[in-house]
């Protein structure tokens, strides 16, 4: 059963990057998305968060809803639309409120099975260190994970992106293509054969990133499967940063993007005011845009200490190309 696929919905929100959800795998179905009913969303807050919050929170009584359609119409706003809030868990009840939570939603009828997921994303320029460092190394490493009690948590269970970034000043670095078999026979520490199977075009854990159109220069993003377990690592994925100047999740691209359409009502002989923008996002990127080069993995956390502290310099001249900043712009 794919995580990813499992029913779901938000519970908690932790720090400022951090989301608690409450996945419902009883709800699973292979061929479709079943997203949970009103009435069993209502049934979550009403016979299991409200009456956990309670029990070991005697005051939430008074200041958490009294029931999910309550809080629908307190959130609606006048002119349409809802205006959601947040309630505080003391940081001394979050344990035993969760255990009181996960128990309430398992004895619902679509409840078996359910478990908590816990996701810190968008944090990755929160912490920087030198590799050679080991000192370092640990204190950045601590001070990432110090929202997580580590004593009680299962270290295999839980996954963490470490990343090493290559930087020429003045230039746009990118990975060969030919370089992607050498990188993941090291990254994931497996045979030549191996590697060239996971890293063929037919692959069905492998995507490859053109840059530019080229066929020999491209990143690629790896969900290694099986081939992974021995190091840890369930995703790979490498890139260049050159990408950051035009990047925008929008309407289902990654890109910024112009329709055929919207291309064909531009006035007959005058500039695409589209083209006209992203021009002069080139011209700007030309004159103050480097592009680095970026290897991240997906390792579990009990292997993370150890895990990409440097690629060995003869796998970096054969994966790493340089163009001087002008002329890739």
């Amino acid at each position: 059963m794919p995580r990813h696929k499992i029913p779901n919905v938000g519970f908690a929100k932790i720090d400022q990057r951090g989301i608690t959800r409450l996945f419902l795998p009883a709800l699973y179905r292979e061929n479709e998305v079943v997203p949970p009913t009103p009435e069993q969303l209502a049934a979550l807050y009403n016979e299991a968060i409200r009456p956990s919050a309670i029990k070991v929170m005697p005051n939430a009584a008074g200041h958490w809803p009294p029931s999910y359609s309550a809080e629908t119409i307190r959130i609606s706003k006048h002119a349409g639309g809802y205006s959601f809030g947040t309630l505080d868990v003391p940081a001394s009840k979050v344990r035993k409120f969760g255990s009181e939570v996960i128990e309430a939603v398992r004895a619902l009828s679509f409840g078996q099975g359910a478990f908590f997921g816990h996701t810190l994303r968008g944090t990755k320029g929160r912490t920087t260190h030198d590799p050679d460092d080991q000192e370092e190394y640990m204190d950045v490493l601590a001070d990432y994970l110090n929202i997580l009690s580590l004593n009680h948590i299962k270290k295999e269970d839980w996954h963490v992106d470490v990343a090493l970034e290559y930087i020429s000043d003045g230039g746009v670095m990118h990975w060969r293509t030919d370089g992607h078999l050498h990188l993941v026979q090291h990254m994931l520490g497996v045979n030549d054969n191996n590697a060239r199977r996971l890293t063929s075009t037919g692959s069905s854990c492998y995507s490859r990133d053109l840059a530019a159109q080229l066929e020999d220069v491209s990143g690629f993003r790896l969900t290694p499967k099986t081939a992974g377990v021995a190091t840890g690592v369930a995703y790979l994925n490498v890139y260049t940063t050159d990408k950051e100047p035009t990047y925008l999740a929008d309407s289902g691209k990654y890109s910024k993007f112009i329709t055929a359409a919207e291309a064909l009502k531009a006035e007959a002989g005058q500039p695409i005011p589209f083209f006209e923008r992203m021009a002069k996002v080139f011209r700007d990127a030309q004159r103050a845009g480097n592009g680095h080069a970026r290897i991240e993995a997906r390792v579990s956390l009990d292997r993370v200490a150890e895990y990409l502290r440097k690629l060995p310099n003869d796998l970096l001249c054969r994966s790493l190309l340089l163009f001087q900043r002008d002329i890739w712009w």
